[in-house]
């Protein structure tokens, strides 16, 4: 069985990854492209007011930053803090997930299609001059023949591996098309009675949002079947929810 600290890379990645908080006691997993910073505003506002204060978000940057915002990383919580993420039956354990499809599109329009510095990683990974423009074409080639590449970034690796679903026992998945009512489900579970609600980052921050309905609409046949490949367990998983749901 892999460790939890494997499904990252590093300290610092697998310390952003992880929103703990001890009162109500639950992790909230970051999976980028799905809705993450929606999630991570709204669950730290909520705590702030738990526990009797306010917290406002007046930028992206502070819906990112964890030193201005309340919720915890693993390291809050000692030597242990590995066994108690993924053991600890007092923690309500919850992340994101997106159509695999969706959420390729999304962070293929939102980090690749403009001189980005995640475009620059990519590039310098597979050898060409970091300013080139790179396809969508071009990005799926590289991700489908370079496992480094396609795990290089939190924004396009695959999801169950961005969020350690072989060693994690989740109670929750929040899904990218029903994000709001199932947020509001996390508060109410672990927030009773609190009437603050979901603060929609794309609302309050439109520039962050990307046009990925049109990416995803120009896919090929062949770029969906590789695509199914490339990512066949975020879309068993991801299927697996929805039908559970269903039933």
């Amino acid at each position: 069985m892999p460790t939890l600290k494997s499904f990252y890379r590093g300290n610092a990645d697998y310390g952003y990854n992880f929103h703990i908080s001890r009162d109500p006691a639950f992790i909230y997993v970051n999976n980028p492209k799905c809705g993450c910073s929606t999630a991570k505003a709204s669950l730290n506002r909520w705590h702030a007011a738990w526990h009797g204060k306010v917290l406002e978000h007046k930028s992206m940057g502070d819906v990112h930053s964890r030193g201005f915002n309340p919720l915890l990383g693993p390291g809050a919580l000692g030597p242990d803090a590995e066994t108690l993420i993924t053991s600890d039956p007092g923690y309500f354990r919850f992340t994101l997930l997106r159509d695999p499809l969706s959420r390729l599109a999304s962070a293929y329009e939102n980090k690749l299609s403009w001189n980005s510095p995640e475009r620059q990683e990519l590039n310098r990974l597979a050898g060409r001059d970091l300013d080139q423009d790179v396809p969508f074409e071009l990005f799926l080639e590289q991700v489908a023949t370079s496992p480094a590449s396609l795990d290089m970034n939190e924004h396009w690796r695959p999801q169950t591996r961005q969020v350690a679903a072989p060693v994690l026992p989740y109670d929750f998945f929040c899904l990218f098309d029903t994000l709001s009512a199932d947020l509001l489900t996390v508060r109410n579970r672990l927030f009773p009675g609190l009437a603050i609600g979901v603060f929609e980052t794309r609302e309050h921050f439109p520039e962050v949002s990307s046009n990925s309905a049109a990416r995803l609409a120009r896919f090929t046949a062949a770029q969906f079947s590789l695509i199914h490949d490339l990512y066949a367990e975020d879309f068993a998983l991801y299927n697996a929810v929805k039908t559970a749901r269903a039933g």
